[in-house]
């Protein structure tokens, strides 16, 4: 598998192929299904600065593409491109500003936002107790119906889904295909 794949890219692969599953299921378009990449900006060589800077970029997910592995490879390559010309960057110079902030959380924008933060390397323990599972949940976008966030931790990832019920009633046929396209990006690496 191509070196320059990121744990960010095996994320949204993931979620690309549990997507697909899903619409496909629900007899939906494969199309239009683009996500919202929360992206950390801040600058290593600026330790002390405590303040967040944070921002995102946007991509289509591959959901057409039938096989785990190309769509993979789309994945790398529009993450790597977005990180090339700066998305994020210039994303978060323009959300400064009012109209452009609403613009961005528009629904016809971004279909879902998925997240994904690095967690605890090693294993955790509570009270003298091993963690087995983390997840984490984040808040659903204003109009939106679907937000997924992942954790890792102890090389595993947690898929926390949080969604609108009305809007998403069989929010478990999404988890099923997320945990199918999770053993099938694994098989292709």
């Amino acid at each position: 598998m191509d070196a320059a794949i990121t744990v960010n890219d095996v994320v949204l692969g993931i979620i690309s192929g549990g997507v697909r599953s899903w619409l496909t299921q629900r007899h939906a378009p494969l199309d239009g299904i683009r996500v919202k990449v929360p992206v950390s900006l801040h600058d290593r060589r600026h330790a002390g600065d405590a303040a967040n800077r944070d921002s995102y970029f946007f991509l289509d997910l591959p959901v057409a593409e039938p096989d785990p592995r190309q769509r993979l490879l789309a994945i790398s390559r529009d993450t790597r491109r977005r990180k090339l010309d700066h998305d994020a960057e210039a994303l978060h110079e323009l959300s400064l500003h009012g109209p452009v902030a609403h613009w961005a959380m528009n629904p016809r924008v971004f279909t879902l936002c998925v997240s994904n933060v690095r967690g605890p390397q090693g294993q955790v323990y509570v009270l003298g107790a091993r963690v087995a599972e983390l997840y984490s949940l984040a808040e659903i976008a204003e109009h939106h119906a679907l937000r997924i966030a992942v954790i890792s931790a102890a090389d595993t990832l947690f898929f926390g889904l949080c969604a609108d019920r009305d809007a998403v009633a069989d929010l478990h046929v999404l988890a099923d295909g997320l945990q199918h396209a999770g053993a099938d990006v694994v098989a292709g690496l």
